[in-house]
C-alpha cells in the first residue's frame, strides 16, 4: 500500500532534491523480509516480523470507517460500531493469510468488538476500493491512505467519536549493512519528512492526536509480540 499511496506523490520531489539517486522500486506484496526481497529499504504499513534490520516509524495512522455518501444515504449512518454487523464490509487479508473479521473500537472506557462480514475479501487495496467508491460496501481504511477520497468528498467517514484499535503505522525497514551509505541515508531522511508531512495533512481535521497502534492479536499469534 505504501507503494500505491505514499511514494507516487513524492517521487518527483525526491528526484529534484537528489538527482544523483537511481531508484529501483519493487512491489513487495505480502513479503516483509528484506533478505528475501534483496532490497535496501522496505516501506510498508504494518508491523514487520523480527529480522536483522533497522526499523523507523515514519507516521502513525488512524482507522476510519468509510463508505460513499450515497451508500450512507441509502442505508443509514451507523450511530454505534455494533451496527456495522448489518453492513457489507470489505474483508482484508493480512500478509500472513489471516482474514480480519473483527473490528475493535474504543471510546473512553468502552470497548466494542464487532464481527463484520462481506462478499469481497482480498489483500490488495487497488482491487478492493472500487465497490466502496461505487457505493456498494463499507471499508475500514487507515487515514493516510484515504486522504484523496476524503478531500474529494467521495468517501464519508463515520463513527469519528470512536477509536479503531491497532491501526497500522507507516514503517521503514533499513538493511543494516547499507544504513550508513549516503544514498540510503538521503532516502531515509527524505521518507521521514514525507511521513511527517502525511501526518500533518491527515483528514478529517480536528480529531484528537493519533496514538501509536498496538500490535493486533492476529500479529501476535502469527509472529509474536
Amino acid at each position: 500500500m505504501a507503494l500505491q499511496f505514499v511514494l507516487p506523490a513524492v517521487l518527483t520531489r525526491l528526484h529534484q532534491r537528489h538527482p544523483q539517486l537511481r531508484l529501483d522500486l519493487i512491489d513487495a506484496g505480502s513479503n516483509r523480509d528484506l533478505v528475501q526481497l534483496g532490497t535496501d529499504l522496505l516501506l510498508q504499513f504494518g508491523w514487520p516480523p523480527p529480522q536483522e534490520a533497522m526499523l523507523r516509524t515514519l507516521a502513525e495512522s488512524r482507522w476510519l470507517v468509510v463508505a460513499s455518501p450515497a451508500y450512507w444515504v441509502r442505508h443509514g449512518v451507523p450511530s454505534h460500531p455494533s451496527e456495522l454487523a448489518g453492513h457489507p464490509c470489505i474483508l482484508f487479508r493480512t500478509p500472513y493469510g489471516e482474514v480480519i473479521r473483527r473490528w475493535i473500537f474504543e471510546r473512553g472506557s468502552e470497548r466494542v468488538e464487532v464481527e463484520v462480514d462481506g462478499w469481497l475479501t482480498g489483500d490488495h487495496r487497488a482491487a478492493l476500493d472500487a465497490p466502496v467508491f461505487e457505493g456498494q460496501m463499507v471499508a475500514r481504511l487507515n487515514d493516510l491512505t484515504a486522504r484523496e477520497g476524503l478531500q474529494a468528498g467521495t468517501l464519508q467517514p463515520v463513527l469519528l467519536d470512536w477509536v479503531g484499535v491497532s491501526s497500522p503505522p507507516l514503517n521503514l525497514l533499513i538493511r543494516k549493512a547499507v544504513s550508513r551509505q549516503p544514498r540510503v541515508r538521503a532516502m531515509v531522511e527524505f521518507l521521514a519528512e514525507a511521513g511527517a508531512e502525511l501526518a500533518r495533512q491527515r483528514l478529517p481535521a480536528g480529531l484528537p492526536p493519533v496514538r501509536p497502534g498496538q500490535r493486533p492479536d492476529w500479529f501476535k499469534r502469527r509472529v509474536g509480540s
